[in-house]
Parts: C-alpha cells; structure tokens; sequence
C-alpha cells in the first residue's frame, strides 16, 4: 500500500537507469571486427594472424550455440545450456550423466 503512490515514480527512474546501461563491447564478428574502435579506446591493434587465430579458434554446436578452443586436445568453452544440450544428446540411458 505504501509503495502504490511511488510506483509512477519507481517506473519513470528505473527506465531512465535502464535506458543509461548500454553494453560498451557491442556484437560482431571475427571476420570484421570494429578496427578502428578498438584502436581509440582501447589502443588495441589486433594483427592479421591474431584475427585468423580468433577465427580458427570459434566452434559452431548443432543446437546453434557457439563456443571457442581452449585446447589443442579439443576442449571447448560455452554457455551452460549448449554443454547441457551436447550432454543430453550424446548421453544413453546407461551411461546418464547427472546435470
């Protein structure tokens, strides 16, 4: 009840705050990368080769997800629910992992 009367005011501050967090890095990809963006603010220059290691580094899942080699035996890094999709579809019922 007490928060009723604030509500409008809770709303108009919380868009506000919103609308100022903005993600710095934005999205793209390995074969275009901002070039000149991360030289200004970052005084980064990554070489022609540094870019084809990035590239030959990144794996595509068949459930669409995406991940990177972390290793030269194969070991890869991703989010938690493409591991899990692997996992589910490579696992039989007799050798169930639990998740």
């Amino acid at each position: 009840m007490f928060l009723r009367p604030l509500l409008p005011t809770l709303v108009i501050v919380m868009t506000m705050g919103a609308s100022l967090a903005l993600a710095d890095e934005g999205m793209w990809l390995f074969n275009n990368p901002p070039l000149q963006q991360l030289k200004a603010k970052y005084q980064f220059e990554p070489t022609p080769q540094w870019l084809e290691h990035l590239q030959t580094a990144s794996v595509r899942f068949n459930s669409g997800g995406s991940g990177s080699f972390v290793s030269p035996n194969g070991l890869c890094i991703t989010n938690h629910h493409v591991g899990r999709d692997a996992l589910q579809k490579s696992s039989t019922c007799s050798s169930r992992l639990k998740m």
